[in-house]
């Protein structure tokens, strides 16, 4: 929010008064944001900025809503993730040691819906296991929110592996090597670390789990964000489950 506002300020004039904030200054800055950025990426300032008026009027610091006749949307992307057989791929590929690490995080992410934030803090004590089930029960770093990640064989597996203390890297450093890897296995679909977050929740949902424990599961704040993303992949399971049946 500080970014987006800091940018917005700017925009007017670095010493500018709220009594600037009029209209048109409002929509040029979304025309700007538009123009800079992908469409959802520009949306999601443009909300931002909105929620920082919004505050503005509630404590009385502007006189009327500058945001009134200014138009923002946001398209509905695709939602992309890797399916079981490419997920096998990477998971069955060896890359030497320091790539394998890199693909041994990736596998974990995507068996366990984790963000890279809530895997970069993840500690033993963290993991429990009841039933023979593996889980962990923690609040989001990014949010706050509680989420309640069960985890998949393959992120169980990585686990293990290394005796429960993942090798963590940067985000930034795990994405770089993760275009490597997408490179050694040819795969078309860019790797990168949130791409293994929605796999993990496209594979829940593709088999039959409902929206709410898959909105619990990734720890979204609300259940309408799990619908806002994933919504347009209930078709499928709708045509599977009930393929089932006939």
């Amino acid at each position: 929010y500080k970014l987006v506002r800091d940018a917005f300020f700017n925009h007017i004039s670095p010493n500018a008064s709220v009594d600037q904030i009029t209209n048109a200054v409002i929509q040029s800055f979304v025309n700007k944001l538009y123009k800079a950025h992908k469409v959802n990426t520009a949306y999601g300032k443009v909300v931002k900025l909105k929620s920082t008026i919004s505050y503005g009027l509630a404590n009385h610091k502007l006189s009327y809503d500058p945001f009134i006749g200014v138009k923002y949307s946001r398209v509905k992307e695709k939602i992309e993730y890797l399916t079981e057989r490419e997920l096998a791929i990477i998971a069955n590929s060896d890359f030497g040691d320091r790539l394998n690490k890199v693909r041994d995080l990736f596998l974990f992410q995507a068996g366990s819906g984790l963000a890279y934030a809530d895997m970069a803090t993840l500690v033993p004590e963290d993991i429990q296991v009841k039933d023979g089930t593996y889980y962990i029960q923690k609040n989001r770093v990014k949010t706050n929110v509680e989420y309640t990640a069960i985890l998949l064989p393959n992120a169980v597996e990585v686990l293990t592996k290394y005796n429960y203390c993942l090798p963590v890297i940067s985000n930034a450093k795990l994405n770089e090597y993760l275009k490597e890897l997408q490179g050694l296995c040819k795969m078309a679909k860019r790797l990168h670390s949130h791409l293994a977050r929605k796999t993990y929740c496209t594979h829940l949902l593709n088999n039959g789990v409902r929206m709410d424990i898959v909105s619990k599961c990734a720890g979204h704040s609300s259940i309408r964000t799990t619908e806002a993303v994933y919504g347009q992949l209930l078709k499928e399971t709708i045509i599977s489950e009930v393929g089932r049946i006939i």
